[in-house]
């Protein structure tokens, strides 16, 4: 049997046609379901501008459903974050969670809870990548108030590691730009542990980073920056293997996240390092 290329222009002008009849019989939320399948299509093939225009069709379909739409709100809105956004505008990400903490302040339950946590927690960590630090402390600080919230308790135990884990990476950066030392190596190494302990590789390679520019900065601090690369260099080694490969991805986002930060400290030379880092780990 022939394979469907859901890539070619004819099934996406399949999917253009579906749409028309879901318009016909007046089902919005299939419709919204096609044009977000066409925008996948679209946004995988590197086609962002269309990509964006087949999720805010999608978008504007399903705030036709009020309240009993929420979810699917939100979702939509968190696809075109992930597959179009995150690619080609840092800011319009922001943006987008701030419209999601909007929406899922409507639903007043956990799941709108959890929403309204995580999308606080990715603002915080854009605001970080953007090296607009004193944001980035303003929605950590959000974060750690919503983490009191009873709800929070329904969050699945491995996805709080993760959150915790980033919290712990903003705070520690910020601490380093406002030359806070002490607190910097001390949300630096309750990352560590808590990175080793979850087994979140990828934060660890952060930690020893975030270490690199400690002994960078802080003349005081015994250990060397060489050191801690090589800690980080250890785990984020140029040949991945098949139990590795998620781990080496995540460390090229990581090594790249840092040449912004190590560039806007000043050191040039260590943000070259891991430019070329990543550049290792992916060839």
């Amino acid at each position: 049997m022939e394979q469907t290329n859901v890539y070619s222009e004819s099934y996406k002008q399949k999917i253009v046609t579906w749409v028309d009849t879901a318009q016909a019989i007046d089902d919005i939320e299939l419709q919204a379901d096609l044009w977000t399948c066409l925008a996948e299509i679209e946004a995988k093939l590197g086609n962002f501008e269309q990509a964006t225009q087949h999720f805010n069709s999608a978008i504007e379909l399903i705030e036709q459903l009020g309240d009993a739409g929420l979810v699917q709100l939100i979702k939509a809105k968190g696809n075109r974050i992930v597959l179009v956004e995150s690619h080609i505008d840092l800011r319009a990400t922001i943006d987008t969670y701030l419209e999601i903490i909007d929406t899922a302040k409507r639903m007043n339950n956990a799941i709108g809870h959890q929403y309204q946590f995580i999308a606080s927690l990715n603002i915080a960590v854009g605001y970080l990548l953007l090296c607009q630090y004193d944001d980035a402390s303003v929605w950590s600080k959000r974060v750690k108030v919503l983490w009191k919230n009873p709800f929070t308790a329904q969050i699945d135990r491995q996805k709080l590691g993760a959150i915790s884990c980033q919290m712990h990476r903003v705070d520690a950066m910020v601490s380093i730009v406002n030359q806070d030392y002490q607190s910097a190596l001390t949300e630096s190494r309750l990352l560590l542990e808590l990175s080793k302990q979850g087994n979140y590789s990828d934060h660890t390679v952060s930690a020893y980073l975030l270490m690199v520019m400690i002994a960078l900065r802080d003349s005081t601090h015994e250990t060397t920056a060489e050191f801690y690369w090589e800690q980080a260099d250890q785990l984020a080694s140029p040949h991945p293997t098949a139990q590795t490969s998620s781990l080496h991805q995540l460390a090229i986002l990581i090594y790249r996240e840092n040449v912004k930060q190590f560039e806007y400290l000043g050191y040039d030379d260590w943000a070259a390092r891991c430019a070329q880092k990543a550049k290792d780990i992916e060839n």
